[in-house]
């Protein structure tokens, strides 16, 4: 019995003892899941910050690289900042901060930053820019690759508003009025000699730039600056009555000829110097007067030079006897530290610079402006688009075709789409000369409607054309890039409007610029018609003709093939011209009011909204 209740006790004590061992085996497996739950959340925790701060990181180098972008494009960081960031191999860090909440301290270890370079991709200059932005431990790094596209124009096609690669003859010409404050573009280029007299009721808005000898009268009034460019440029002192007036407040006569080179003011006919100049006829009438590198060497009773402001002699030489005769503006004074040695009252506004004296020390700031504006005409655009000098049939003929490389399938114009009119879809077509409408008076309009919504129209022009009672009507080229070509064949000829036309109400010529209509003259806008002509080409526009275009006609006298521009009796010319020779050819003054460029900026009121001319072609991660 006793055996019996000693077993029934020891059963109870193994119970008791196995229940703990139980309750252990749970604690134990329990802080074993307790554990491993922190150290799993732990380590989430950790794996989600750490990808949290990786993802911040990419975001962050992203969201600055589209910012900087986008304020590249809008030129909030102009193509010049930007090139002299990648010409330096600069670094930059970018500091963020907020009103509300504080941004990045730009800490090492919080901190975002770019360096640029440069380089070439595809043969073509590129600008690259690495990104990268640090947080904590995780890096993001982004390089974005920008290049500004080749331009396929040739530099110098209608560049400027008037381009005559061997003189022109424009005395009776109104050019350049119209520009908005602040165009950079609006020059007249004469590259050869030109004759600006008989110009009694001229006007010169432009800038204008003569390469060679200029003869004109004291009659042509500018109002702006008369540049007289490089060593060969200059004055034809041959005929009496020649002079230069500039409207008072609105332009300086520069005469600028590249380091190395010398010029002269004055020249005999034939191009060469004239450097013993007495008592010519010349009126000189102007506010400044900048000679760089050029010699003025002219003097006599008849020789009124008019300066009303400062003479700015840079090289060359300036004869001291030139300053005795005329009005003169002896009130500024002597520029310190400058070199003059004449005494004559008359030298007192002469600033002149030489080899003794430093780069304009104590000259005023009139005399520091005038110096700077001289440079930029010999290092600027303007330099650009003379060295690269007048375009070639050659270049011309690449530039856009002739007339034989017609793609097949060319659609030729009808004498009865001539007689009549006709609406036209884009596309390829031959015009084998003729006239449109009828010649003489007539009532009828023969109306050939290009409508750009339809894309682009080019007109191969094989034999001598004539526009006489109608005209191409182009329609919707309001935001459109789409275009009009007229190509002429070697040798053919345009006329553009007739002398009987002013019998008539048609509107005879070209209307592109979809911001007038009928006959008028076009004041705003840019046109969307072309014409072109590689070799022996003339385009005559006639009185009432209405004449919306670029024209370009190329080749040279030395062959026989130059390009001529005709005003004949004040046609309605907006547009703009690049020719071998322009002229002025008889009745009302030819009219070239200020038109920009093809490629010119938005103009919105009075705001140019500019865009950058890089684009993104590469935006690549990297570790």
């Amino acid at each position: 019995m006793r055996q019996l209740l000693d077993f029934i006790h020891n059963k109870r004590k193994n119970k008791q003892g196995s229940m703990l061992i139980l309750v252990l085996i749970i604690m134990v497996v329990g802080l074993i899941l307790f554990t491993s739950a922190m150290m799993i959340t732990t380590e989430t925790r950790t794996r989600y910050y750490q990808n949290a701060k990786a993802n911040q990181a990419r975001l962050t180098v992203t969201s600055v690289a589209e910012a900087f972008y986008q304020a590249v494009y809008l030129q909030e960081i102009t193509d010049e900042q930007l090139e002299a960031l990648a010409a330096a191999d600069a670094q930059i860090t970018f500091n963020i901060s907020g009103s509300s909440v504080a941004g990045a301290a730009a800490t090492s270890n919080n901190t975002t930053t770019a360096k640029f370079d440069s380089g070439v991709v595809g043969g073509s200059e590129t600008i690259i820019i690495y990104f990268s932005t640090t947080i904590d431990s995780q890096e993001e790094n982004v390089k974005m690759t920008l290049t500004s596209p080749d331009d396929t124009d040739d530099p110098n096609l209608f560049q400027n508003c008037v381009d005559a690669g061997e003189g022109a003859d424009l005395g009776q010409c109104l050019i350049g009025a119209g520009a908005p404050a602040g165009a950079t573009d609006n020059f007249v280029v004469l590259r050869g000699n030109s004759d600006l007299a008989g110009s009694g009721t001229g006007r010169m808005d432009s800038v204008v730039v003569c390469t060679g000898i200029i003869t004109g009268s004291s009659g042509n009034i500018y109002h702006n600056d008369v540049v007289f460019y490089g060593s060969d440029a200059g004055y034809n002192i041959g005929s009496g009555g020649n002079g230069i007036t500039i409207a008072a407040g609105e332009g300086d006569c520069y005469f600028v000829s590249p380091d190395g080179e010398l010029g002269y003011v004055f020249r005999n006919s034939d191009g060469s110097p004239n450097t013993a100049v007495s008592n010519n006829y010349f009126n000189f009438n102007v506010d400044n007067l900048v000679l760089r590198n050029t010699v003025y060497n002219g003097y006599g009773q008849n020789m009124y030079n008019i300066i009303n402001g400062r003479i700015l002699s840079d090289g060359g030489s300036l004869n001291n006897t030139v300053l005795q005769y005329g009005d003169m503006n002896p009130g500024y004074g002597n520029d310190a530290g400058q070199n003059w040695g004449a005494s004559s009252p008359y030298n007192n506004f002469v600033l002149e610079r030489n080899a003794a004296s430093s780069a304009y020390v104590g000259g005023n700031s009139l005399m520091q402006e005038l110096a700077n504006q001289a440079n930029e005409y010999l290092n600027g655009d303007l330099q650009s688009s003379i060295d690269a000098g007048f375009p070639t049939s050659a270049q011309a003929r690449t530039q856009f075709g002739v007339p034989s490389s017609a793609p097949s399938g060319s659609t030729v114009i009808t004498g009865g789409q001539l007689a009549n009119g006709a609406t036209l879809t884009a596309g390829n077509y031959i015009i084998n000369g003729g006239s449109l409408g009828a010649s003489g008076w007539s009532n009828k309009d023969a109306t050939i409607t290009c409508d750009l919504a339809t894309g682009n129209y080019t007109f191969y022009v094989n034999g001598n054309f004539s526009i006489n009672s109608g005209h191409f009507e182009v329609i919707n080229g309001a935001n459109s890039d789409n275009w009009v070509r007229f190509i002429l064949a070697d040798g053919v000829d345009m006329n553009i409007g007739q002398p009987a036309n002013m019998y008539g109400n048609r509107t005879t010529g070209i209307i592109s610029t979809g911001t007038h209509t009928g006959r008028t003259q076009a004041t705003s806008g840019k046109p969307h018609v072309y014409i072109f002509g590689a070799s022996g080409n003339t385009v005559t526009m006639y009185q009432y003709a209405v004449v919306d275009a670029y024209i370009g006609v190329f080749g040279s006298s030395d062959n026989g093939t130059e390009g001529t521009v005709l005003f004949n009796n004040g046609p309605y010319f907006y547009g703009r011209i690049t020719a071998t020779t322009i002229r002025y050819v008889g009745g009302t003054p030819a009219s070239i009011p200020y038109c920009p460029d093809p490629t010119a900026e938005e103009f919105t009121g009075n705001i140019a909204i500019r865009y950058s001319e890089y684009n993104v072609i590469a935006f690549d991660y990297y570790y």
